[in-house]
């Protein structure tokens, strides 16, 4: 429904923010991607509208207010960089990544992908994307330049069906939603 919900370490709700407030009208909005820079306490949400190509990402402070916004194809998973210079867009349709500057300028953008679903950002730079249509996940450099895919479709260790979501945690292990298998990764 555009909502965005701000939860305390706790659980209890303490926001609830309508991103679609001050921005174009959009036909059934869709809230689905999020990803924070929390040195500029910044949030970057992917929004589109349900059964149509296009959408926005919204950029917010952590208190609601929407800094700003651009245009993104049907936008699904978001990344920010550890220095909080390149916003990644991963956008389901079309097969592509797209890479921002925080203030939405394209820096550059790469296809090849089958319905993309998330994608996040290691501390070296390394970009983890879940190419869902694939059943793998693809690795490339800040640049985009293609490192190696990790695919192989089944439900044994090391197979994915339909991975959905992906992170980096602290530590450099990259954990994936394999949701077709219904579990949780760790590599």
């Amino acid at each position: 429904n555009g909502h965005v919900l701000k939860y305390d370490p706790a659980g209890n709700l303490i926001a609830t923010w309508d991103v679609f407030q001050d921005q174009p009208p959009m036909d059934i909005p869709v809230t689905h991607g999020l990803a924070i820079d929390r040195e500029r306490q910044v949030l970057y949400v992917a929004a589109y509208k349900s059964q149509a190509d296009e959408g926005r990402i919204l950029r917010m402070n952590l208190w609601g207010n929407v800094l700003g916004s651009w245009p993104s194809s049907k936008p699904s998973g978001l990344a920010v960089d550890k220095d909080g210079l390149l916003v990644y867009a991963t956008e389901y349709d079309n097969g592509t990544v797209r890479v921002f500057d925080p203030t939405g300028v394209e820096v550059a953008s790469w296809g090849g992908l089958t319905r993309p679903h998330d994608c996040a950002v290691a501390p070296n730079g390394t970009v983890y994307v879940t190419d869902t249509g694939n059943d793998a996940i693809c690795l490339y450099t800040s640049r985009g330049e293609f490192i190696a895919c990790w695919d192989a479709d089944g439900s044994d260790d090391w197979q994915f069906q339909k991975p959905t979501g992906i992170t980096v945690g602290l530590y450099g292990y990259v954990y994936v939603a394999d949701s077709a298998n219904h579990r949780l990764l760790k590599f």
